[in-house]
């Protein structure tokens, strides 16, 4: 299971956390690619909400969804890391405060 840091802090957008693994999914009808981390500030889509958007190790974060208690972060290109590095996550501020009010 995915940790997640907005329980702790809904306004944190910079986090650091171990990425466990990447994964090919099905995305709509399209096949793409996510991350799966320890730990995220990213809220993923529920309830009516749209999920955050961002970068995670400079790579666009173009969706979050839940699944099976993990958040995966689908990804807009490759990312250049390996299972069990830190990876530096960057929540799209603007659109979080957006979507809160």
């Amino acid at each position: 299971m995915t940790h997640r840091l907005y329980y702790e802090d809904a306004g944190q957008t910079v986090f650091s956390s171990r990425l466990l693994r990447l994964q090919e999914v099905r995305h709509g009808d399209q096949p793409g690619r996510a991350a799966v981390l320890e730990a995220t500030a990213f809220y993923p889509e529920g309830g009516g909400q749209p999920g955050d958007r961002g970068t995670l190790a400079g790579v666009a974060v173009t969706d979050v969804q839940e699944r099976e208690g993990e958040v995966l972060h689908f990804l807009a290109a490759p990312l250049e890391a390996e299972p069990g590095v830190e990876v530096r996550g960057e929540v799209d501020p603007a659109r979080r405060a957006d979507f809160r009010q």
